[in-house]
């Protein structure tokens, strides 16, 4: 929401050097079929609040396709706005907030298999994928989390209570862990703005709280280390203060490490070594429990602002959406874990989420 926020208040008209694309985007037309080539990273671009211009692209190694629904579903759009995106198999589930449904797109052909509607005024915002059958997704807006069927696409519970505005979330088997924000200083003086909701994940049941996070927005689990990672951002009225990334102990959820960063705008854990890697607004770093190396400085502001990222598994490259000036369209930014850029290329605008190949 902090991010549809500033999409919204943004005004006036930013001049851009066009940047090399490589390769070249795919035109679309009327006659176009889609195939999606077996290895490619799909990136979700947000778009701008409310403009009903979130857009799919596809990056493979042969070729680049921007927008891929409007090509393959002739006169439809992804929707207004999209916000997250996971995968089950072959489909994609893209939560889609503003047209408040979660749209499930054939990974394969592009075509839209269903669209989710959620009921009332429930806008979902994040999404976890706990197995092939289950996925949750957070309603920023109505302080709740939806259950719903990934085989049937269908809503299993529909409403789920958390705290004041729910962001990230992510769940195993025995729990579900949710970060309650409070929409920064908006809800920051309501009832349990600023923690972490864990539940049970056979009933459903919240079985514990963790405080003091401050406009706490990520949830990442490492199950391998039995480690939950959570990222807060502080306030908005506070410019100077930090927010930082926490680890707990999964299983007592005691704290074990906490590691200060300026904004932090995303949180993504390598399960082959256990670091996390932290996107924020001064570049990217990598944690562990007992370590923490820079990998890039990024300055984000002004016309490069460093919006989403992703962890690529297989070659550990980390993909970054830059939404420039939020109003014009984004790059993709690929960096290696030294932090040399590999690979850039223009996409729709506001790069914000990724898919990769064997998620």
């Amino acid at each position: 929401m902090m991010h549809r926020l500033r999409n919204a208040i943004l005004i006036g008209c930013v001049a851009v050097t066009a940047l090399r694309c490589v390769p070249a985007p795919t035109v679309p037309s009327d006659s176009a079929v889609f195939a999606a080539e077996a290895d490619a990273v799909w990136v979700l671009c947000e778009g701008l609040w409310r403009s009903n211009d979130s857009q799919l692209w596809h990056v493979g190694t042969q070729r680049v396709t921007g927008d891929v629904v409007s090509m393959a579903n002739l006169g439809e759009r992804l929707g207004d706005t999209a916000s997250d995106i996971v995968r089950n198999g072959d489909t994609l589930l893209i939560a889609v907030n503003g047209s408040r449904c979660i749209d499930a797109v054939d990974a394969r052909t592009g075509q839209r298999l269903a669209r989710i509607r959620l009921d009332g005024a429930k806008e979902p915002y994040r999404l976890a994928l706990v197995n092939d059958s289950t996925l949750y997704c957070t309603n920023l807006n109505d302080d709740s989390m939806t259950e719903i069927d990934a085989r049937s696409l269908r809503v299993r519970i529909a409403h789920i209570p958390a705290g004041p505005a729910p962001e990230g979330v992510d769940a195993t088997a025995q729990i579900v862990a949710v970060a309650n924000s409070g929409l920064g200083d908006l809800r920051r003086s309501e009832v349990d703005a600023g923690t972490v909701y864990i539940y049970r994940r056979s009933d459903m049941l919240r079985m514990h709280v963790i405080t003091g996070l401050p406009n706490v927005s990520s949830v990442r689990i490492d199950e391998a280390r039995r480690l939950l990672w959570v990222s807060y951002r502080h306030f908005p009225s506070q410019p100077d203060s930090l927010g930082g990334v926490v680890a707990y102990d999964l299983s007592t959820f005691a704290e074990r490490v906490r590691r200060r960063f300026s904004a932090p705008r995303a949180i993504e854990i390598d399960p082959v070594n256990g670091e996390v890697i932290v996107l924020h607004a001064d570049g990217i770093d990598a944690v562990t429990l007992t370590s923490q190396r820079r990998i890039a400085t990024h300055r984000s502001g002004g016309d490069a602002v460093w919006y989403g990222m992703g962890l690529h598994p297989s070659d550990g490259t980390i993909w970054i959406g830059d939404a420039k000036s939020y109003l014009t369209p984004g790059d993709v930014v690929v960096l290696d874990r030294d932090g040399h850029e590999v690979r850039r290329l223009r996409v729709g605008r506001n790069p914000t989420a990724f898919v990769f190949p064997t998620d």
